[in-house]
């Protein structure tokens, strides 16, 4: 459980972080999968919030976080990253005592000034940019964010009954805390502004923020984002064979009921480990089919942490979404005022359609200060950054590093 200052550690800043002394790790096999455990390679600076006296699931989280922890360090083990890295919980509320759980890699570079902030989508947590980590530390300093609700960050109660604008500022609210501490943590000034990454749901609300804060934001890369086109008079096209048609209706049945893979996860706790790891592998491995079996084993263990948390943000995709992936109020109906410039990345394959980014770019942002472009990555689908990083990671590079130039 964790209970404020620990033994070595120092105050940080006003709001309430603890860091602990980095302390030493290495990558080691272990067992005879070969499986990479352990610490994270090179030092390791951990900030652990204090415990909140008015959340309970923060207070009585160590079994749930510990998992998660456990296995985030593995997924990172995995690249046998050699740079320091850095974890942290950082509070974003003094009151609840709320925190986002945030990675870091790599140095501010005096070529690369600009610090690039990664965020993941619906169901998915920091860990599954392991495969991006190597390559864009080498440019860029990184920071990788959880989404309040989700992952390794607390786990506070969701108000389903929230109207989807209420339910966009449950996620962006602690937003600006988070990014004043970051500065304060990489050493930059208080107007210095974040390249940012945001792949689905993510990008979706990184947009949103951008409209409310554009002064924090140099630049937005959105990943496959959710919620740009309004609901279609029919979300299952007529032209689908019944057996499509039916298996569409059922999911969308089961989402309107918020009964997410995780919630049926954890309601199956109770059939041993078989039938939750069932649930597990069917939902990660496809992502990784040419994986090792250690390094495929590595990814369904942190989907299970994860998901075996209290469910909290999971629930967004009621509020904010509705079945489909269709906003209750549409990135097409609001971004007009948007100045950020902004570029959009889809897969080849990509369930997302990329011609509802290409209409926006041609209808709707008209005001940003740069002309936004639309970009496919090949062998990609949903999951780009999982699927081709290196091509994921070439194009990030490159044209946050544009940015930063001019």
């Amino acid at each position: 459980m964790l209970r404020g200052p620990i033994a070595g550690s120092r105050r940080s800043s006003s709001i309430g972080v603890w860091e602990i002394p980095g302390r030493k790790g290495s990558d080691r096999a272990i067992g005879r999968a070969g499986r990479l455990s352990g610490l994270y390679a090179g030092a390791m600076g951990i900030v652990e919030s204090e415990p909140s006296r008015k959340h309970r699931d923060v207070d009585a989280s160590a079994h749930w976080l510990r998992a998660i922890d456990d296995t985030e360090r593995e997924m990172f083990g995995l690249v046998g990253l050699a740079t320091a890295l850095e974890k942290r919980r950082i509070v974003v509320d003094e009151d609840t005592g709320e925190f986002l759980n945030v990675v870091s890699f790599g140095k501010i570079r005096s070529d690369s000034p600009i610090p690039l902030v990664l965020f993941h989508g619906w169901g998915a947590s920091l860990g599954y940019y392991w495969k991006n980590v190597p390559g864009l530390c080498e440019s860029f300093r990184v920071h990788l964010v959880d989404w309040r609700g989700m992952g390794g960050s607390s786990r506070p109660p969701y108000d389903l009954g929230m109207c989807a604008r209420d339910a966009e500022q449950w996620f962006i609210a602690p937003l600006r805390t988070l990014l004043t501490e970051l500065r304060r943590i990489d050493a930059l000034g208080p107007a210095a502004k974040f390249s940012i990454v945001a792949h689905s749901l993510g990008g979706f609300l990184m947009s949103l923020y951008a409209l409310e804060r554009p002064q924090d934001i140099l630049n937005l890369v959105l990943v496959s984002p959710v919620g740009i086109p309004r609901v279609p008079p029919q979300k299952v096209p007529s032209h689908f064979p019944w057996s499509k048609w039916f298996v569409f209706h059922f999911v969308f049945t089961l989402w309107g009921l918020n009964l997410t893979p995780m919630r049926v996860l954890r309601w199956s706790a109770f059939l041993a480990n078989v039938f939750p790891r069932a649930i597990a592998r069917n939902i990660i491995l496809p992502r990784f089919p040419d994986e090792p079996s250690y390094v495929q084993r590595a990814c369904v263990e942190y989907f299970e942490a994860v998901a075996r948390a209290p469910g909290s943000g999971e629930y967004a995709i009621n509020t904010v979404l509705e079945p489909g992936g269709y906003a209750r109020a549409p990135l097409c109906d609001r971004l007009e005022p948007l100045q950020v410039p902004v570029d959009f990345i889809y897969g080849e394959t990509d369930w997302m359609d990329f011609t509802h980014g290409e209409r926006l770019c041609r209808d709707v942002l008209k005001n940003v200060s740069e002309p936004p472009r639309v970009f496919r990555i090949p062998d990609a689908g949903h999951n780009v950054h999982s699927a081709n990083p290196a091509a994921f990671n070439k194009l990030v590079i490159d044209l946050c590093t544009e940015h930063a130039q001019r």
